[in-house]
């Protein structure tokens, strides 16, 4: 049942709106939900790119994850670079599984500080850490 929501074998829409795939986050509908055609594409990316030992993604998951794929594709700017990005992943010993039994998975991939520390050693150039917002003790 957590995997019903399946991923299509190509994107629900034709084209792209607005400033393109990675132009700004994801337009809100009018009932507040994103659009997720660029949501799906990182998913799909991520199935294609990942060392064969890390699990494959089959939804958008909750809320989060749905903010951190947004947050991602904010940063990533384009496609090229969220390509490299999981592609530099699935190269490293230590993430593959290979030096113990860590095996980078897509949650872990897409924390912010996770992103900032693997597109520095990769060498990309993603944008600034989105800054979580400070919740206030009363």
């Amino acid at each position: 049942e957590a995997e019903a929501e399946r991923i299509p074998p190509d994107p629900p829409s034709g084209g792209q709106s607005g400033g393109g795939l990675f132009g700004d986050l994801p337009e809100q509908s009018a009932d507040g939900a994103a659009q997720d055609e660029p949501l799906w594409d990182i998913l799909r990316l991520w199935n294609e790119q990942a060392h064969e030992a890390a699990p494959q993604v089959r939804d958008l998951g909750d809320k989060l994850r749905r903010k951190r794929i947004a947050q991602f594709i904010h940063r990533a700017r384009s496609l090229e670079a969220a390509r490299r990005y999981f592609a530099h992943i699935a190269q490293q010993p230590g993430l593959i599984g290979e030096r113990g039994t860590f095996v980078a998975f897509f949650d872990w991939s897409l924390r912010p500080p996770v992103v900032t520390r693997i597109a520095e050693e990769a060498g990309l150039e993603f944008g600034p850490e989105p800054i979580e917002p400070r919740t206030s003790r009363q």
